[in-house]
């Protein structure tokens, strides 16, 4: 299981004490609020941890405030930066629910054969599988509920409902 997952993207400044927007990529909230006191990870060129010492919904905004950041101008030297959680400060899933990166390392079966591995992910539109096929091909997997059917991560495995919507470079 991956240790961290990517949460959130850090936007703009809000006010002139050094808060900063961010956008949660699970549409969720909540979580965030509960950040105060806590250590995260901000990715951009490189890793660094910063302490939330403040954290508030403004709206339908949440506004996180960092040690050390106290105005406009240091909050735009984070702007565009990652947010990356442990799993106990990230959404709380619902029965069903599981996090994209927990797909990483399933097997996809079609037909009750595996034809392939996930190795990777991307999120545009729709998220899309990347795949390893049994013969070492790559190929690719759009993620939405026509193609795919159950996932099943304790038993490690992503049903394929057609292997027609499978492509490859």
């Amino acid at each position: 299981m991956i240790a961290k997952l990517l949460s959130g993207k850090l936007g703009s400044s809000f006010g002139v004490h050094g808060g900063i927007k961010v956008k949660s990529l699970s549409g969720e909230l909540a979580h965030l609020v509960k950040l105060a006191g806590q250590s995260v990870t901000l990715k951009r060129e490189h890793e660094e941890e910063f302490k939330v010492v403040k954290a508030e919904l403004k709206g339908q905004i949440a506004v996180l405030y960092f040690e050390g950041i106290n105005s406009p101008e240091e909050v735009k030297l984070l702007t565009g930066s990652e947010l990356w959680l442990t799993r106990r400060q990230a959404a709380a899933l619902a029965n069903n629910e599981y996090y994209v990166a927990d797909l990483i390392g399933l097997k996809v079966v079609f037909k009750g054969e595996v034809i392939a591995a996930v190795v990777a992910y991307s999120e545009a539109a729709h998220i899309l599988l990347e795949l390893k096929l049994n013969n070492g091909r790559p190929a690719y997997l759009p993620f939405i509920a026509h193609f795919v059917g159950k996932v099943d991560l304790n038993g490690g495995t992503i049903e394929l409902l057609n292997d027609d919507c499978l492509f490859s470079e």
